[in-house]
């Protein structure tokens, strides 16, 4: 079998902005273009008798010439592969640390004899929770896995003494962080079991995946407390 190579002729004719161009083969070979691509209001195909044969039409500007037309469609290729939505895919190791606002309520009374006095204190909120745990993200199914660790209490403690002996307040613990929830991501958002948070990625690579991404947000939790949360993830 014998095989032989095609060559484009030395020069092919092209229309662009309506003037009749003539391009040199040498330029077609050293651009390698697509067979047939649009941008915006560049239309570029190969045509003619051979497979390098070439047509080019500006749309809406006369004087292009071809040389100039290729370069622009190709640095809007670049720009627009750049400009794509960073992926998360794969495993991280992820911290967040999350704080919650804490109210005290002072309760005064008022006696005759003694005037204004506290006769009763109360603590809602002031949670906080630092975690550390491996999340697996598939973008083909919009799930993240868990599987890690929390730690977490309330941020102050009311102790009381003299009368009445106790304290208000949850003490620091430890706790098993797990599960599977829904998460999807912007360039500017990520949204993970219903919260979103504001992102910066880093390092992402050739494939478009994000090897880093910081993110925080503040959101209102089940306890109708106002909480502010940060995370870093670093991909594995």
């Amino acid at each position: 079998m014998s095989t032989s190579t095609v060559y484009p002729p030395k020069r092919v004719s092209a229309e662009v902005g309506g003037q009749h161009v003539q391009v040199k083969r040498r330029l077609l070979l050293n651009l390698m273009i697509v067979p047939v691509f649009q941008i915006g209001a560049i239309v570029l195909r190969f045509t003619g008798s051979g497979p390098w044969g070439l047509s080019a039409k500006n749309l809406n500007s006369k004087g292009y010439s071809v040389k100039k037309a290729l370069v622009c469609a190709v640095a809007i290729l670049v720009s627009s592969s750049a400009l794509a939505t960073p992926v998360i895919s794969g495993k991280y190791i992820v911290t967040e640390r999350r704080m919650c606002q804490a109210v005290a309520t002072f309760s005064f009374d008022n006696t005759v004899n003694t005037g204004d006095f506290v006769n009763g204190v109360n603590l809602n909120g002031g949670i906080f929770k630092n975690s550390l745990v491996l999340a697996n993200f598939s973008p083909a199914k919009g799930k993240v896995t868990v599987d890690g660790l929390d730690e977490g209490g309330d941020a102050m403690l009311f102790a009381f003494t003299g009368a009445q002996n106790g304290q208000q307040g949850n003490v620091m613990a430890e706790s098993a962080n797990s599960g599977k929830v829904d998460y999807s991501n912007t360039d500017t958002t990520v949204t993970i079991n219903g919260e979103t948070y504001h992102v910066l990625y880093g390092q992402v690579d050739k494939n478009n995946i994000a090897h880093y991404f910081a993110m925080e947000g503040v959101f209102i939790n089940d306890s109708n407390e106002l909480c502010s949360a940060q995370a870093d993830a670093s991909r594995q």
